[in-house]
C-alpha cells in the first residue's frame, strides 16, 4: 500500500508543468527603455561613464539578475518604423496636437482643422502605437516576463516623459496632462 502512494505521488509530480517568470528589477528595465527610445529619438541615454563607455554597461562585481535582451529582428524592425515617421510625430507633438500617455503611447489630444491633416495625425497615431505595443511584446516574449508587461509599460512611459522636450504635452502618473517645461 506504501509503494501505491508513492508511485502516485511520484506520477502526479511527474505530471506538473512548471512555469518559470524571470522578475526584472526596475533598474534593467529603465537602462532597455532608454537603449531602445534613446536609439529612436538620436540622443544619448543619460551620462555614460568611462568604464560604461568602454565596455558598453556600468560594471558590477558581481551579476545575479539576468540581463534583459533588447535585440531580435522584430524589434529592429519597430524601431526602423517608428524613426521613418518620427519627424511628423515630433511636429504634431510641438503644435500640440498630440502627447505622451502615461501608458506608453501617443493620444490625440485636439485634431487639427484641416481634415487632410486630421487624417495624417489619426494615422501616424494608429502606427505609432502599434509599434511600441510590438516592441513591449517582443520584450516580455523574449525575456519571458509576460507578468511584468505592466511595468514595462510603465518605465518606457517615464522614459518618454523624460524625452520630451519643452513645451511638449505628457501625462503624468497620476494620469494629468501637463506641458512639458
Amino acid at each position: 500500500m506504501k509503494w501505491i502512494g508513492v508511485v502516485l505521488c511520484f506520477t502526479l509530480v511527474s505530471c506538473a508543468m512548471v512555469n518559470v517568470y524571470i522578475t526584472f528589477p526596475e533598474e534593467q528595465i529603465r537602462e532597455a527603455a532608454e537603449e531602445i527610445e534613446g536609439e529612436i529619438e538620436g540622443e544619448p541615454a543619460g551620462d555614460t561613464s568611462y568604464l560604461q563607455f568602454i565596455y558598453g554597461k556600468v560594471l558590477y562585481a558581481e551579476e545575479i539578475t539576468p540581463e534583459i535582451k533588447t535585440d531580435s529582428p522584430v524589434i529592429r524592425q519597430a524601431k526602423g518604423k517608428r524613426k521613418s515617421w518620427r519627424k511628423k510625430i515630433d511636429e504634431f507633438k510641438r503644435k500640440g496636437y498630440i502627447g505622451e500617455s502615461n501608458r506608453y503611447s501617443v493620444e490625440i489630444l485636439r485634431l487639427p482643422e484641416d481634415p487632410e491633416v486630421a487624417r495624417e495625425v489619426k494615422e501616424i497615431v494608429r502606427k505609432e502605437n502599434r509599434e511600441r505595443d510590438v516592441i513591449i511584446k517582443e520584450l516580455v516574449r523574449i525575456n519571458n516576463a509576460r507578468l511584468q508587461e505592466g511595468k514595462f509599460r510603465e518605465i518606457f512611459a517615464e522614459v518618454k516623459r523624460k524625452y520630451a522636450k519643452k513645451g511638449e504635452w505628457i501625462q503624468l502618473p497620476s494620469g494629468k496632462w501637463v506641458q512639458k517645461e
